[in-house]
């Protein structure tokens, strides 16, 4: 009697087994490089909502086992790789099924390497102070025309009609200059009069990253940067030949309420970018030109500007360069300062209406390095910038600005031994202003 309940127990337990194993399926592959077909080793193959997963051999093998009958989404993971999501992958019950993935490689993100935090280069990771950096990727998604267009994307700097502010370290000041620090390539790039930022002077079309120290930079760069330093870097000149062009055109909607509408007309916005960049020996030169065109949903708000900007380098030696660089701007724009009513916001006050400033500006910078041995290294810069504005209302001249701005400086970077640099140097700055609007 023993022995026949467990011939019967055991009969029923191979019955279980053996089915169990006929409704489940499984899924074998084989994944591969799709640049070399090399097996890729160490991948990780799940399959999405469920807890099966497998991690490629030394072929690049994988097997899922015990998979319910279904339709499932195979993902396959890798550092350096793609991620792939194979989605409608249907299974059978007691069905094996064999699948060849190639998997493309994809170049991994290292740190970026900045130059703003310590006045030299170092890893991102290393750098004292908090530091962002905004990168022309993002200006060109973004579609940022100006500067100030592309900050506001960077957590804690906020932009109020001109006026940038990091971490609350200045407010609305307008005309008496910022507290926050510009600079061009590593140069003041601030006007000689009120001392602020021209952001429509920066040549976006040409920027390769943006800088931003969130903490006071005055112990490296003076008093002037008692609120923080944003650090405008253009492209390196490529070593071929390139053209580049980009154009783009929007259309404002209505105002919200009919009582804020003030024109029948549509009113649009476009741009125009054109940009070439090659090499002639040991001289290699970048060139940009840009329209760009607001009309605006403001009445007396509309600009038409033109930009310049070129830039060369030339290699005296394997140790020592001349970098070159002009840049010019001529703009015409309305004079909406504040709205009329809360009834008219988008309508100037009556004194503003027929409001018409024009202005230049234009700056010239030299730079030289020299690497003296392989732990010296120094850099010498001269920029002049000039500027000059009118504003004419009703037909007559109201304020007009000249000024002129010249900035020096030489640093010097020694290293003393591996974890101990030491950065130095001198800057000198002259300017001169003659304005109606200062008497």
């Amino acid at each position: 009697m023993k022995k026949l309940i467990t011939y019967c127990l055991g009969f029923a337990l191979t019955s279980c087994l053996l089915h169990g194993q006929a409704t489940f399926g499984t899924i074998t592959g084989n994944l591969t490089d799709a640049e070399n077909g090399q097996p890729v080793v160490g991948a990780s193959v799940t399959l999405r909502g469920t807890f099966i997963g497998a991690t490629t051999d030394a072929k690049g093998r994988f097997t899922l086992r015990r998979i319910t009958p279904g339709t499932y989404t195979v993902a396959v993971s890798m550092l350096g790789y793609e991620r792939l999501l194979l989605a409608g992958i249907t299974l059978r019950a007691g069905e094996s099924r064999t699948m060849e993935i190639p998997i493309r490689p994809v170049p991994l993100q290292a740190d970026p390497v900045v130059i703003t935090a310590s006045r030299r280069e170092q890893s991102l990771q290393e750098v004292p102070v908090s530091l962002a950096t905004v990168t022309a990727r993002a200006i060109a998604d973004r579609n940022s025309v100006t500067l100030d267009d592309a900050l506001r994307f960077v957590p804690g700097v906020s932009i109020l009609s001109d006026q940038v502010n990091i971490r609350g370290s200045t407010g609305y000041s307008r005309g008496v200059g910022s507290r926050v620090l510009i600079l061009l390539d590593g140069l003041p790039y601030i006007t000689g009069d009120t001392g602020e930022i021209n952001w429509e002077t920066i040549p976006m079309f040409s920027v390769d990253r943006v800088e931003v120290v969130k903490g006071a930079g005055s112990a490296l760069y003076g008093s002037s940067a008692l609120g923080g330093v944003i650090n405008v870097i253009t492209k390196e000149i490529p070593s071929q030949s390139e053209f580049r062009f980009r154009l783009f055109s929007a259309l404002y909607d209505k105002p919200r309420y009919s009582e804020w509408q003030w024109t029948t007309k549509p009113r649009f916005s476009s741009g125009i970018f054109a940009g070439y960049s090659g090499a002639a020996g040991p001289v290699s030169y970048l060139v940009n030109v840009a329209r760009t065109v607001d009309e605006s949903y403001r009445e007396n708000d509309a600009y038409h500007r033109w930009s310049f900007f070129a830039k060369a380098r030339y290699v005296l030696s394997s140790s020592q360069s001349l970098a070159v660089g002009v840049n010019y701007l001529d703009r015409s724009h309305g004079n909406f300062f504040w709205w009329k009513s809360l009834r008219e916001p988008l309508r100037p006050a009556d004194s503003q209406r027929d409001g018409l400033v024009n202005s230049k500006r234009g700056n010239i910078s030299l730079a030289y390095q020299q690497f003296v041995t392989d732990k010296f290294f120094y850099t010498a810069k001269l920029i002049y910038f000039g500027n000059f504005w009118r504003d004419d209302s009703a037909g007559r001249v109201n304020n007009v600005s000249a000024s002129h701005l010249v900035s020096t400086e030489l640093q010097a970077t020694y290293e003393l031994s591996k974890p101990h640099i030491l950065t130095f140097g001198i800057a000198a700055n002259y300017d001169r202003v003659s304005a109606s609007l200062f008497g």
